[in-house]
Parts: structure tokens; C-alpha cells; sequence
């Protein structure tokens, strides 16, 4: 029996083994919540994961484009194929406003388009849409 966090965090687990840490942590909190609260477990929120995935891969990846550009690219796929596959509100709200909303707040969108054009396209229709 295989376990599963849910589409974007298997994703990252499996494309991004840098993120394993941080997928862990927040494992390790919903476990201790858990059993501190004797509370029935619960899934990994996909904000705090998209938050984290920000702050300590994607965006320092980006700022540091010509040392960090395969990362920035796994980061950017998985992303883009969460938001093209999953549950629009469970998976993709964190990821517009966690992640795609900072990236075009840091100006850093023309970058993100130039690496992956078809996210950025994305990421404007869903806008344009809500």
C-alpha cells in the first residue's frame, strides 16, 4: 500500500526531492496535532505546503536563476501540472495564491514566462476568471 499526500505534494515528492524536507515537517506537524488533540489525521494543507515551496525553493531559485535553473524548472512543471490536473479549489488555490500570486508580485513573472510560457498562460486565464 502506497501512501499519498494528495496531487501536488506527491508531485513534488517525486520531481523535486528537494522539497522532501518540507513535505516531512509539515507530516510531522499533522501528526503531532494529531495526537496531541486526539484528532482524526488530516491531510497536509496544500497553502502551508505552497508557502513553503515559495519561500525556501521556487523564489530563492528564481532570484538565482544561472545556479538554480533545473530546480526552478522541476518547481515550475509540477505547478503547471497540478493546476492543468487537479481539483481547482484543493490544489489549485494555494498554487495561485501562494506561489503564482508572489511570483507576480516579485516581478518575477517575465522570468517564469520565459521558462514556462504554457504556466503563465495558465495563470492568466484563471485570473481573468475569478
Amino acid at each position: 500500500m502506497g501512501l499519498s499526500l494528495g496531487k501536488f505534494p506527491d508531485l513534488l515528492w517525486m520531481i523535486v526531492p528537494e522539497s522532501r524536507p518540507i513535505i516531512a515537517e509539515l507530516v510531522r506537524k499533522e501528526l503531532d496535532e494529531s495526537i496531541k488533540y486526539n484528532l482524526h489525521l488530516g491531510k497536509v494543507s496544500n497553502f502551508e505546503l505552497a508557502y513553503g515551496i515559495y519561500v525556501e525553493l521556487l523564489g530563492p531559485a528564481l532570484k538565482n536563476i544561472s545556479r538554480s535553473h533545473d530546480l526552478a524548472v522541476r518547481c515550475l512543471a509540477v505547478i503547471q501540472r497540478t493546476l492543468v490536473e487537479a481539483n481547482e479549489i484543493a490544489d489549485g488555490d494555494p498554487l495561485v495564491l501562494e506561489i503564482m500570486n508572489r511570483v507576480e508580485a516579485e516581478e518575477l513573472l517575465g522570468l517564469v514566462n520565459d521558462l514556462t510560457p504554457d504556466l503563465v498562460a495558465l495563470y492568466r486565464r484563471i485570473k481573468s476568471s475569478r
